[in-house]
């Protein structure tokens, strides 16, 4: 979608251009971009009723802003990622997962040592391999640690669920 726009509605993009939410801009392109960020914002901040639509709705919309910050700077998009990355719905903690990598990849932003320790507790307690290398790649963005640090971290993960799992089985 953002190259779409990008291509029709002939939006320049400027490094690290901040687009705010439900702000009127000149360029059709740009407020599209703003309107959608806003209803973005507006989904997360209703309460999660656990429903089907609104994991749907709550996932959606991270990614739709994961996907924006590659382009341009999304105002308070990294308390977005954080507010949802323990979350029960797979899907939308995969995608504020997603988020903060992202974020992380373009940012000089220091990491905190909370959110360090909750993607250490994430990639302990997960069963899932994307999840875990998705915690390992925010904090190889964030320059936490090397990509070696984490192929050790991820033997060590394969070993405590892929055998644990595997030996579960018989």
């Amino acid at each position: 979608m953002p190259f779409q726009l990008l291509l029709i509605q002939r939006i320049e993009i400027s490094k690290n251009e901040i687009i705010e939410s439900n702000t009127d801009y000149d360029n059709q392109g740009k407020k599209i971009l703003s309107r959608l960020i806003g209803l973005s914002k507006e989904i997360l901040e209703l309460p999660d009723d656990n429903s089907k639509g609104s994991e749907l709705r709550r996932s959606c919309s991270l990614k739709l802003i994961a996907d924006l910050i590659n382009y341009y700077e999304v105002t308070d998009a990294r308390n977005l990622f954080i507010n949802s990355i323990k979350s029960r719905n797979k899907d939308e903690q995969y995608n504020a997962l997603l988020g903060l990598e992202n974020y992380y990849e373009f940012t000089d932003d220091d990491i905190d040592e909370e959110l360090i320790k909750t993607l250490n507790e994430i990639i302990k307690n997960t069963d899932d391999r994307t999840v875990a290398s998705t915690c390992l790649q925010i904090q190889i963005n964030a320059g936490i640690i090397d990509e070696m640090i984490a192929v050790s971290v991820m033997d060590d993960w394969k070993d405590d669920h892929f055998y644990y799992h595997k030996e579960k089985k018989y």
